[in-house]
């Protein structure tokens, strides 16, 4: 079924998507780019990151993608650095308050 978020634009969403270049979820990013949602991929390798964010753009071309390395949840210190780099990236305008 279909997401809807009330507090977003025509009812869409930002999501962040954590272990998001494979698996289940990359499916999920695939499925909320789909349906007109803002994906924001957390992953921990670049290039992963990198291809799993070509991978939707070449299913649906206009999707919003955001593709953030660094994410790696066994690290407490990579945790919040990936942190600060995405309320940095929010503060900056590349993607909207994250639902």
């Amino acid at each position: 079924s279909e997401l809807t978020c009330p507090s977003g634009p025509r009812g869409r969403c930002v999501a962040l998507v954590t272990g998001a270049n494979s698996g289940i979820g990359l499916a999920i990013s695939h499925a909320l780019a789909v349906q007109g949602h803002t994906v924001i991929l957390g992953c921990r390798d670049f290039k992963k990151c990198a291809h799993a964010k070509a991978s939707i753009l070449e299913h649906r071309g206009n999707a919003s993608i955001h593709a953030l390395h660094g994410l790696d949840l066994t690290s407490l210190t990579q945790t919040s650095m990936f942190a600060f780099n995405l309320e940095a990236s929010q503060k900056a305008g590349t993607f909207g308050k994250l639902d």
